[in-house]
């Protein structure tokens, strides 16, 4: 009868003592749940600005962002016979890279698929943010990696 009290009574310690386990598991899996965004690879869309005939605005500002010095490549996402871009970014520091929708050959023909997509890539981790604007309007976006979706 004694054992069988002492056995009991030895639970709350064993609850005890998982806790702790419970507590490392639960942490470890929220950091896992991190997006960065910095990486070697990315894909963005050519956002236009304006409609129509007389759009006021068909530039793309791509601003790339490194801590170390590397090369920053921008090309067409299905090709890169139609658009290519190749720069080096210093150590902390940005660069930007303006992309005309005229000049990129970026375009699309009714009925067709737009085929607007840029793939960029680095030598190095770098963090991407793209923008543009026109008359009273402005779009921005900050672009993750593809390791980030």
């Amino acid at each position: 009868m004694t054992l069988h009290l002492v056995r009991n009574s030895l639970h709350p310690i064993k609850n005890l003592f998982l806790l702790p386990v419970f507590l490392l598991i639960s942490t470890y899996s929220l950091h896992a749940q991190e997006v960065s965004t910095q990486g070697t690879e990315f894909y963005t869309v050519f956002m236009t600005n304006g409609s129509g005939e007389g759009a006021d605005h068909n530039e793309l500002s791509i601003i790339v962002s490194a801590k170390r010095a590397c090369t920053v490549s921008i090309q067409n996402a299905r090709t890169s016979l139609y658009y290519y871009q190749n720069q080096a970014v210093p150590a902390n520091e940005t660069r930007q890279f303006v992309v005309s929708l005229a000049s990129s050959q970026l375009t699309s023909f009714v009925g067709d698929p737009e085929e607007k997509g840029l793939r960029i890539t680095s030598s190095d981790t770098v963090s991407v943010f793209t923008a543009n604007y026109g008359k009273a309007t402005f779009d921005g976006s900050g672009v993750l990696p593809v390791d980030a979706l």
